[in-house]
């Protein structure tokens, strides 16, 4: 958890800091909250389909900080998307539903979003877990398009 705490602290260190000088408007939040829900909504989807190749659609192909899943760190798309395939393996079907989004404007194009929802997840052998999820995103604009550069996300089974 310190490592976790640490990396995000450096990344914000590193990227945010330097964006501050920019003045985001009220206005400018409020477009950028409605594009990045729509964009996480759409990214979580692919997982309740397990369809990774669309997942990684999301990702940026150029700017990629890395990813902290299942308790390691990967750097690479090949690497996240190989963590996601061992996170999703064995499974059914599964389904967010999203508790909370919280939105952090950054720059005009640097967001952060943090997300907390209920994880249902059937596995292959009829089993059943249900998980509370929160993940934690650093989004970019790429295209005019918000593309995720990094990505961290923890889970205990529900109560």
């Amino acid at each position: 958890m310190k490592a976790m705490a640490l990396l995000v602290g450096l990344m914000l260190l590193l990227f945010a800091l330097p964006v501050q000088a920019q003045t985001v408007t009220d206005a400018q939040k409020a477009a950028i909250e409605k594009s990045l829900k729509a964009q996480l909504t759409q990214y979580l989807s692919t997982f309740e389909k397990i369809d990774l190749d669309a997942a990684m659609k999301f990702w940026s192909q150029g700017k990629l900080i890395g990813s902290n899943t299942n308790g390691q760190i990967f750097t690479t798309l090949e690497g996240v998307k190989g963590a996601f395939a061992t996170m999703n393996k064995g499974r059914k079907e599964q389904k967010c539903d999203i508790k909370d989004i919280k939105f952090r404007t950054l720059s005009p194009d640097m967001a952060m979003t943090l997300v907390s929802c209920n994880w249902k997840i059937v596995f292959a052998n009829g089993n059943v877990g249900n998980y509370v999820v929160a993940l934690t995103e650093i989004w970019v604009m790429e295209a005019n398009v918000w593309k995720i550069v990094f990505e961290v996300g923890s889970s205990v089974a529900a109560q």
